[in-house]
């Protein structure tokens, strides 16, 4: 009988040995995960490794530390007593996703990390570049440099073409007083997107993107999108890399080639042969339309181009101040003109969506796009034909509107100002839209 009670007895042990389970006390205390890096953690839509810390103290021999993550774009790379390396595939959607790994450790203890992943962003090649230098024409300490990037460039005439997308920066970067003749260099550094026309930025009014379908018509309603801020453009020897925000959306554009500079600074104020030169300012204005109402009249499809005209007037409410008036297209055939975006760049034809027709005289009438003033609400005091610039009508979504004018004359003359209110509608009419400012007005100068 004692050598049964033995056995058992031995059989007893062997059993408990085989049966050690990881729910016994530890010795040295209960096992403990700290999570020694963030618990939040946001990485780019390309995707890549994290790695994640932590201290474990009082660890029972023979075990590890267990992973679940609940999201198969995330992959446990290696695992170690301290650290664990996670692999983030890309992120091909347009929009952001989220996923947790969480760690635990002998079903004792445990922490979880969440990953947050950005959005896809639209990434492009160009293959089209051009340049132009202005000199120190727009900043008096700092040069001007306006670039384009495109995929086909722009036509013959200067417009866009059909499938083309198109990125445009106004830099600015230091003094080097090029002369016509010169070899001229972009100038390598990171621009910053800014309003002021600094070293090192470059200028959100004359910036932007525009890019029309296959059917030639604009992708955005406002033609030529303004950049938002927190967009950055590269420019190193090898390459320009332009990585801009437009409507929430990231785009990065890569652009390896040739960087041609054509010298475009203004040959003083001497008129080209035969142009007849109509303004007459003698510098920049700041126009005040602070005491003005605006007024826009829809014509339809008035230059039978296939795309809405409208004319826009802004003018003061006792006749006294400064005026505005403009003959634009948009981008479509609707007679809606919220939120449109609208440039000039030098326009000379109503062939292409988002252009103004430049300031003329037609039998000695105003016509196209003119700024002017008058003292009494008879006289001209001033006049001035848009020859080139920017237009913009943004909607408030309050029932306001703001305009933004920022256009040049024929002596390159800045002309700019803006106004805010609720913009009245005009009965359209298919009449000649030559116009003259104020009724039974003197023309003397013409």
């Amino acid at each position: 009988m004692k050598t049964r009670f033995a056995l058992l007895a031995v059989l007893s042990v062997l059993l408990m040995a085989c049966n050690k389970s990881t729910d016994q006390p530890n010795p040295e205390g209960d096992p403990n995960l700290e999570l020694t890096s963030p618990e939040n953690v946001t990485i780019s839509a390309d995707g890549g490794q994290i790695t994640i810390t932590y201290k474990l103290t009082n660890p029972i021999n023979g075990v590890e530390p267990e992973v679940n993550i609940n999201s198969d774009w995330v992959n446990l790379v290696s695992i170690t007593t301290d650290s664990l390396t996670l692999e983030v595939l890309e992120n091909s959607a347009k929009e952001p996703r989220d996923a947790s790994v969480m760690v635990s450790y002998a079903e004792k203890t445990s922490f979880i990390v969440s990953i947050s992943q950005e959005k896809n962003h639209l990434k492009r090649t160009a293959d089209w570049f051009s340049g132009y230098y202005y000199g120190d024409k727009f900043n008096p300490e700092a040069d001007n440099y306006y670039i384009h990037l495109s995929n086909i460039g722009y036509d013959e005439d200067g417009d866009v073409k059909v499938g083309g997308w198109y990125y445009t920066f106004d830099l600015y970067n230091i003094l080097m007083n090029y002369q016509e003749n010169d070899e001229i260099i972009l100038p390598l550094g990171t621009y910053e997107l800014t309003s002021d026309c600094a070293v090192g930025t470059f200028n959100y009014l004359d910036s932007g993107h525009c890019e029309i379908d296959e059917n030639g018509n604009s992708v955005y309603s406002e033609g030529l999108v303004p950049f938002e801020e927190g967009s950055t453009i590269v420019i190193t020897e090898d390459s320009i890399i332009a990585t801009v925000l437009i409507k929430g959306e990231i785009h990065q554009v890569t652009y390896t080639g040739p960087r041609p500079i054509t010298y475009e600074i203004p040959g003083g104020t001497t008129p080209p042969e035969d142009e007849e030169i109509l303004t007459t300012l003698t510098s920049d204005m700041d126009a005040d339309y602070s005491n003005c109402i605006a007024e826009i009249e829809y014509y339809g499809d008035y230059y039978e181009i296939g795309y809405s005209n409208f004319v826009l007037s802004i003018y003061p409410e006792d006749g006294i101040g400064h005026y505005f008036h403009a003959d634009f297209v948009s981008g479509d055939l609707s007679d809606a003109f919220d939120g449109l975006y609208l440039n000039g760049y030098y326009a000379n034809t109503l062939s292409s969506p988002f252009t103004f027709l430049p300031g003329t005289l037609v039998d000695g009438d105003l016509s196209g796009t003119w700024f002017y003033s008058s003292d009494d609400g008879y006289y001209f005091t001033d006049i001035a034909p848009a020859k080139s610039g920017i237009l913009m009508i943004n909607s408030n979504s309050d029932g306001t509107y703001t305009i933004t004018i920022d256009i040049l004359d024929d002596l390159e003359n800045n002309i700019s100002g803006s106004w805010t209110g609720e913009i009245l509608i005009a009965q359209s009419s298919q009449a000649s839209k030559r116009f003259t400012p104020f009724k039974n007005i003197k023309r003397a100068r013409f």
